[in-house]
């Protein structure tokens, strides 16, 4: 893993979009990057000409991306509570499939670095993996009592984390399809039953800032996508 020096960063490309965007990532040869916004569309951006293209498809905002092991694939992940594979480099990029994955918003998506498994999680408080190749269910992990916002895979593979709203974090084995171990980890996160808003920049300011080949966060106007 590269080490990151603070002295050294610095901004190197902003990107306008007319509404507040919700998410954003690059992709792992970094030729592109993609937002989320609040029209409901994906856009991508050319990092070297700026070049902007429209990806159009979900029914809802999309807050989650990953892309394939190959780097082929662009994965979305919708309030829609679809899960979306684009082909990344096309020039008119249209949805592969828009995969009907969960009961309400699915909140991540990620992809296994072999490219065979990609696990979703979502409102139904479920978390599911899927074949990467066939798109369909290997496994659907029920026990977490709440929404499910996060899911990642361990990089020896056969294991899968996940956590939920109230910080409760689940291990499990994707050979069995068993939990092994569940982690209290509230006291890192926090609820606040009198706020209902599950969105960032709440105070109505939108600017997307991350840094090459990261995730990005909502921060403040103007509506721009900065690349550190």
């Amino acid at each position: 893993m590269t080490a990151i020096d603070p002295k050294q960063i610095h901004q190197t490309a902003e990107f306008q979009h007319e509404r507040p965007l919700t998410t954003c990532r690059i992709d792992p040869r970094g030729r592109f990057v993609f937002a989320g916004a609040e029209d409901l569309n994906i856009y991508r951006w050319e990092l070297e000409t700026g070049e902007k293209t429209t990806l159009s498809g979900h029914e809802s905002w999309v807050r989650g991306m990953d892309f394939s092991a190959d780097g082929q694939w662009l994965l979305s992940a919708g309030w829609d509570g679809r899960v979306g594979w684009w082909p990344l480099g096309d020039r008119q990029p249209q949805a592969d499939r828009l995969l009907k994955a969960h009961e309400g918003w699915v909140r991540c998506v990620r992809a296994r670095s072999d490219g065979q498994l990609i696990a979703t999680c979502g409102n139904d408080n479920l978390v599911k993996v899927w074949d990467a190749g066939q798109r369909e269910t290997v496994w659907e992990l029920a026990g977490h009592q709440r929404h499910v916002y996060s899911v990642d895979f361990h990089p020896g593979g056969r294991f899968l984390a996940s956590s939920d709203l109230m910080g409760i974090v689940k291990v499990w084995d994707l050979q069995t399809g068993k939990e092994t171990r569940t982690l209290d980890a509230s006291v890192m996160t926090g609820y606040d039953k009198k706020f209902a808003a599950d969105m960032a920049g709440s105070d109505n300011r939108n600017k997307l800032i991350g840094r090459r080949g990261a995730d990005c966060g909502s921060w403040s106007r103007p509506l721009t996508l900065t690349l550190t």
